[in-house]
């Protein structure tokens, strides 16, 4: 019976790792077409100059971290801070308003990978880099870890089982 349980938890985590590598690659894609998307939707504009297209005058401004987020979803290998502000601009991205444009990518940056949303590591030329962590199983599993900072009332023993209540 033991060995039927095995086979089937193995069987459903091949096909998780199947369905997240899938997952993956539409990702990219969606980012990629987004992408296209909005450089159409500048060059539209640019035809369109007296603003008469309704949908395209209500677009929402993207911010910084989206355009960040969206810089490293797009990319098959990691990128350095300079990169993705090239990659911003090069996108047609406003970073006009930014006083330190670079300080605040890395910034953002940073703070992807503190919450477990982007990874850095270091390229070649020593220059920190960061890639898009679609892994959400190791996203979900950094926020449930025991011992987070705030945890008023802790319902584990001190095993990391749940404690018993009533007795």
């Amino acid at each position: 019976m033991n060995q039927d349980y095995k086979k089937a938890y193995q069987a459903v985590q091949l096909e998780m790792a199947e369905i997240e590598e899938q997952r993956q690659l539409l990702e990219r894609r969606y980012a990629r077409l987004k992408q296209t998307s909005l450089s159409l939707e500048t060059l539209m504009e640019d035809e369109n100059a007296s603003g008469t297209d309704a949908a395209i005058a209500t677009l929402p401004v993207v911010g910084l971290t989206d355009a960040c987020r969206h810089a490293l979803k797009v990319s098959k290998s990691p990128r350095t801070a300079g990169e993705v502000r090239d990659w911003l601009e090069g996108s047609g991205y406003d970073l006009s308003e930014q006083e330190n444009a670079l300080a605040s990518i890395h910034t953002i940056l940073k703070r992807l990978v503190t919450s477990g949303e982007a990874e850095s590591g270091t390229g070649k030329d020593g220059k920190a880099s960061y890639k898009w962590k679609s892994n959400w199983r190791t996203y979900l599993t950094e926020q449930s870890k025991p011992n987070r900072p705030y945890n008023p009332v802790a319902m584990e023993d001190e095993n990391g089982r749940p404690k018993k209540v009533g007795k």
